[in-house]
């Protein structure tokens, strides 16, 4: 493959990181006016109606990951991966134009459906367009460009919505859609990564993982009721079985020998899920407390929140050149000992800390995340050979995405066990409470950030663990 065409797998690769972080933060900033009476341009949606909305994407995008990531495999990693954009785009644009609550929360969950294919192959595809032992290069790109996604959401979110209608918005991210469609289909044909189909794909595991991933995710978020108890159990039995599938599946949708004895393969995902889960509720908690603490409008709070995620999309191309120089572990040590270090800040937070203060540590976690995002993708990346390549990103993917439920059910329980389910803002006693829950979150988060550094200095130093670089094109 030539150069020009690899920037271009590239480029489509990093535009849909931007486009699916971009829909999934950009539309908490309409909620009021989607909730809103329909004679006030939004769908009368009730508080639990209005929850689902966001809750059912991130549900579609974990149930089809795995399986999304073996028919990669089996029919061609850029070809899935443009099903997955075009079922993202059409579903955006069906969001925008849903004229009920229902429909909306259907069209939400089908996009998080589709955006499953896209998380599947995307790590996959930017490594594999780069040249030999330049992986992290490209999974650097593609990480910056996700950064970018969530910090610009709320950013031109709020404008847009103000000016132009929830709406526009929703159907925004369809246009982004719709240039990777046209940019790939008229210019990568006839390329494309795929394994030779020897063995029948595995219905019965794909079937185990749809329901019981998303029912974990779900599982966390109701947490401590006991529905959420009963889901969370409902999911962990499920998973339970689809890893005994996967053990006497002929062709598995994750090779659970590849785990056993690739050792750099399952520390790096097991820092990853660690990592995600310690500070993926970071801009959930920092939002809260600026808001109801701080008593910062919207505005500014959105100003104060941006020079961190400012801080991870400038280091990540960076931190992914640099894992192709030097052994990516110590860059990801190095990022979760920043990381660890910002979450024990935030677990000492007061009733009237400094803008600086909670700037500094936003500036230092997101230096510490954009460290350890793409240098941890390029540990597990380079670890499995090129055949395995879409088995290896749809498990990272699946990773982060576990990580993200398990981050926000956290700090949900603990705010639940604190507080109850309903802040009032103008009870003094809420606020103090809301104060206490965020400070024991992150002190658990930084525990959390510590066990997965020790899971990194330990775990990827073990003998035999790699198999070779994925970064080789075809």
């Amino acid at each position: 493959m030539d150069k020009t065409k690899s920037n271009i797998v590239l480029a489509a690769a990093a535009l849909s990181g931007f486009a699916s972080t971009f829909a999934a933060s950009s539309i908490n900033i309409a909620l009021k006016e989607i909730e809103a009476a329909p004679v006030d341009g939004g769908l009368g949606l009730s508080t639990t109606m209005l929850a689902w909305t966001t809750l059912v994407y991130v549900l579609g995008a974990g149930a089809l990951l795995m399986p999304a990531g073996r028919l990669a495999d089996m029919f061609g990693r850029l070809r899935v991966f443009l099903i997955g954009v075009a079922g993202f785009t059409v579903f955006a644009f069906a969001s925008a134009l849903a004229n009920t609550g229902p429909m909306l929360i259907a069209m939400r969950a089908l996009q998080g459906l589709s955006v499953s294919a896209v998380f599947a192959t995307n790590i996959a595809l930017s490594a594999l367009s780069q040249p030999p032992g330049k992986s992290g290069r490209g999974l650097g790109v593609l990480t910056a460009m996700v950064y970018l996604g969530g910090m610009t959401g709320p950013l031109i979110g709020g404008p847009i919505v103000s000016y132009l209608g929830w709406r526009f918005l929703l159907g925004l991210v369809g246009v982004v859609g719709l240039l990777i469609l046209a940019l790939s289909l008229s210019r990568l044909r006839g390329i494309d990564w795929k394994e030779p189909r020897e063995k029948p794909f595995d219905r019965l595991g794909a079937a185990i993982w749809f329901f019981a991933m998303p029912a974990l995710i779900m599982g966390f978020t109701l947490l401590p009721d006991l529905l959420g108890i009963l889901i969370v159990v409902a999911g962990a039995l499920g998973l339970a079985v689809f890893l005994w599938q996967e053990l006497r599946a002929p062709d598995p949708l994750l090779s659970i020998t590849l785990l056993r004895r690739n050792h750099l393969f399952a520390s790096s995902n097991t820092a990853a899920l660690i990592n995600y889960s310690a500070n993926y509720a970071l801009m959930f908690l920092a939002s809260l407390y600026l808001r109801y603490n701080l008593d910062l409008d919207p505005t500014r709070a959105a100003l104060v929140l941006t020079p961190g995620v400012a801080a991870q999309t400038f280091i990540s191309p960076f931190a992914g050149r640099l894992a192709d120089r030097i052994q990516p572990r110590l860059i990801v040590a190095t990022g979760m000992t920043l990381c660890m270090l910002g979450l024990l800040s935030f677990a000492f937070l007061a009733e009237d800390s400094s803008y600086w203060h909670i700037i500094t540590t936003l500036c230092v976690l997101g230096l510490g995340f954009g460290l350890f995002a793409s240098p941890v993708a390029h540990m597990a990346m380079s670890s499995v050979e090129k055949s395995r390549a879409n088995m290896a990103s749809a498990t990272l993917a699946t990773t982060r995405v576990a990580g993200q439920g398990v981050s926000l059910g956290i700090a949900g329980l603990v705010m639940s066990l604190v507080i109850g389910h309903e802040i009032d803002g103008d009870n003094p006693a809420d606020v103090a409470n809301l104060l206490t829950s965020v400070r024991v979150s992150f002190a658990i988060f930084a525990g959390l950030c510590a066990l997965g550094l020790l899971t990194v200095l330990l775990g990827t130093r073990r003998p035999g663990h790699a198999e070779s670089d994925t970064a080789g094109t075809e």
